[in-house]
């Protein structure tokens, strides 16, 4: 298993970026590959995310929306630092006997955050998929102010803030 491509980091920040913004109010937890291992929420942080309330959600997604906007317009500070602990769970992948090797194992470990508040969990995969990406990727709507990922050439968060913006060009050219 190769650690996580340049778009797996895209799909999870991506998947920031929709909760920050309320698109969803599913609270991201993406399993990102770790070299051979991967990296997740261990059990008790994961029914955290699960049973989160709406209101600690709501704080979650404006104090995150903060945080993006400002990283997207060059200038960001989170509200409170994080706290996390990291588990490494390792285990041996049994490589198959050939004729001229004998049968060996391969280390492999999992990293399981631990995380007491849900906002440490969020923060925590924000600092680590935010450096995987490149930080122009992120963006704010010219039209809106909602923070976007830029994956093609857009420079807008949506079709609607595109056609909002061309037509009140328009509409101030006609004038003149």
């Amino acid at each position: 298993m190769p650690t996580s491509s340049k778009e797996d980091y895209l799909v999870a920040l991506q998947q920031l970026v929709a909760f920050a913004e309320g698109d969803t109010l599913e609270i991201p937890h993406p399993v990102l590959k770790v070299g051979e291992g991967l990296l997740t929420a261990n059990s008790p942080t994961m029914r955290r995310i699960v049973t989160a309330t709406k209101p600690q959600r709501e704080y979650l997604q404006a104090e995150l929306r903060h945080y993006l906007r400002g990283i997207a317009n060059g200038h960001a500070s989170m509200i409170k630092p994080y706290a996390i602990s990291t588990e490494i769970s390792t285990f041996i992948i049994d490589s198959p006997a050939t004729s001229r090797r004998r049968r060996s194992g391969k280390r492999v470990a999992n990293y399981l955050i631990e995380a007491e508040e849900i906002r440490d969990w969020v923060f925590n995969l924000v600092d680590r998929v935010l450096p995987r990406v490149e930080l122009e990727a992120l963006r704010v709507c010219p039209s809106c102010e909602r923070a976007f990922v830029k994956i093609t050439r857009k420079r807008f968060c949506s079709a609607r803030c595109q056609s909002k913006t061309y037509m009140r060009q328009w509409r101030a050219d006609e004038k003149e």
